[in-house]
């Protein structure tokens, strides 16, 4: 894998097998939690479902979705095999993940096209109450929690500011090498807290809105109080993802205290993220045993026969609403959010101005903190490569540093074929000067005129033997010094690698 470490590849490809397979079987099942009388997003007569021909048409739909998940989960896995080239390897993975997206919203849709010709028309009576609807959030004040978690993390960054590094990564390659540092400043630290409120924000106007925009389907009996639960359960796996994130935010907050300017993205964090997995899967089937609307809380199998003698009621949205089953369009319906159709949860009106103005608000929130915060950050982009030298990161921000040399320090696998020393620095440098010295090992045959690519690079052309030490010093000698434009003379450093034996051994 190209220098990629085995433990990293091991877990990248977990958390990638782990998400597609967790895709694949919610779209597996996703049939079979829609309410008794709604079927691929078709209002139709209860015991429909159990007919021969609604079951091959479900077998089809399922083998359909295998076939995009298998595609999608090959195009994803490939994307493991060129991470040493990100622009291919970011595309193979998005391009996966779409694949068993589009490919299953497809498979949805030409079903449904198929379940059309058993449709029912449903009971057009509407009932009322005149009881005030509860829009209380459930659990009230536990709300608060992940802001409280978020403070914390803000108060220990505070109190431990002298601690942090002038000077600290902000982003990791593919490689898990950082690419990307940014001086430390109020933006540069508190920006991943700030995003936790601004999701925090977010998630508690999804919780609020879906349940005082909601449209009830019963407005008395038992639908009424399956409803209700389906809702306040929903209200609680929401506030739970606003604990992970609050927790996720803040942990990734204490980096710059817990990692090194040039040291490796730890591995515990790709634990952290894979998590989220674990909890997805929980919450999926927490939704399954219910069932949309609720209804399996009425006692599943017992409540679909006992539907089976009453005319179907639906959902009060007529099918043609319907946009390929999915989404729901509807200028004479005044709603703002209606239950899906094919899964669990509820869809917007987007025939509905509001609708789209509430949607927007609550995803601006969120991009807009990170977005503002990433303007004030001053963080110097370094394409991804191999692994930076050690460096002390609590140097003055104004000094040049090396963030990235090639080989990397320390390296013992260097392929006998090297032709070329690259050491790269964090700020534009005066390309007029610059002090490479031999150190206490051997020093490589220089072969061409060293010279600048650009001005953050500086290539020293050199020649290399089989099975032997080298060892390069940077600002160690007399004489005129790598200096950044400004004028300030970058610390001292060292290079040392060491060749293999013979070039075939770096592909073992």
């Amino acid at each position: 894998m190209n220098g990629i470490p085995l433990v990293l590849g091991a877990i990248m490809a977990g958390i990638f097998v782990g998400f597609v397979s967790l895709c694949w079987v919610i779209l597996n099942f996703m049939p079979r939690w829609t309410r008794p009388d709604i079927y691929f997003s078709v209002t139709i007569r209860p015991e429909f479902r159990q007919t021969p021909e609604a079951q091959r048409l479900e077998q089809r739909y399922r083998r359909q979705v295998a076939l995009h998940t298998l595609i999608g989960g090959g195009l994803t896995g490939s994307s493991l095999l060129v991470l040493n080239i990100p622009v291919l390897s970011v595309g193979l993975l998005v391009g996966g993940l779409l694949w068993q997206a589009l490919g299953s919203m497809a498979a949805m849709a030409t079903t449904r096209w198929r379940v059309l010709p058993y449709a029912v028309v449903p009971v057009a009576t509407r009932g009322a109450t005149l009881q005030p609807r509860t829009t209380a959030l459930a659990g009230h004040w536990w709300w608060l929690g992940p802001l409280l978690i978020l403070a914390a993390f803000a108060a220990c960054l505070g109190l431990r500011w002298d601690d942090i590094p002038n000077c600290f990564p902000t982003h990791w390659g593919p490689t898990g090498q950082p690419d990307a540092w940014a001086n430390r400043s109020i933006a540069s630290v508190f920006v991943l807290p700030a995003i936790g409120v601004a999701f925090w924000l977010m998630i508690l106007g999804l919780a609020a809105g879906i349940a005082g925009f909601t449209r009830r389907i019963h407005s008395r009996g038992p639908g009424t109080s399956q409803e209700s639960s389906l809702l306040r359960i929903t209200q609680w796996i929401l506030l739970g993802t606003a604990y992970w994130i609050s927790l996720l935010t803040g942990t990734l907050s204490l980096l710059p205290l817990l990692v090194e300017m040039n040291s490796p993205l730890p591995t515990w964090i790709y634990a952290i993220v894979a998590s989220e997995l674990v909890l997805a899967g929980v919450a999926t089937v927490i939704l399954a045993r219910i069932g949309q609307g609720g209804w399996r809380l009425g006692g599943g199998a017992a409540s679909e026969s006992a539907l089976a003698s009453e005319p179907p009621v639906g959902d009060h949205t007529p099918d043609s609403a319907w946009k390929l089953g999915l989404f729901y369009y509807n200028p004479d319906d005044p709603a703002l959010f209606v239950e899906k159709r094919f899964g669990i949860g509820w869809d917007i009106n987007w025939a509905r101005r509001a609708a789209w103005l509430m949607l927007l608000a609550l995803l601006a929130l969120p991009l807009a903190v990170t977005v503002g915060f990433g303007l004030a950050v001053e963080s110097k982009q370094v394409g991804p490569g191999p692994q930076a030298t050690s460096q002390s990161a609590s140097k003055p921000a104004t000094e040049p540093m090396v963030v990235e040399t090639y080989p990397t320090h320390g390296a013992k696998n260097v392929a006998p074929t090297l032709r070329e020393v690259r050491i790269r620095f964090n700020q534009r440098m005066d390309q007029s000067t610059h002090c490479i010295s031999p150190g206490g090992g051997s020093f490589p045959e220089i072969i061409g005129q060293p010279h600048w690519e650009d001005d953050y690079t500086f290539v020293l052309a050199v020649r290399v033997q089989p099975s032997s030490m080298y060892e390069v010093t940077i600002n160690m000698g007399e004489g005129e010094k790598f200096r950044s434009q400004s004028g300030q003379v970058a610390p001292s450093n060292v290079i040392d690698f060491q060749t293999l034996s013979t070039s075939s051994e770096t592909a073992k």
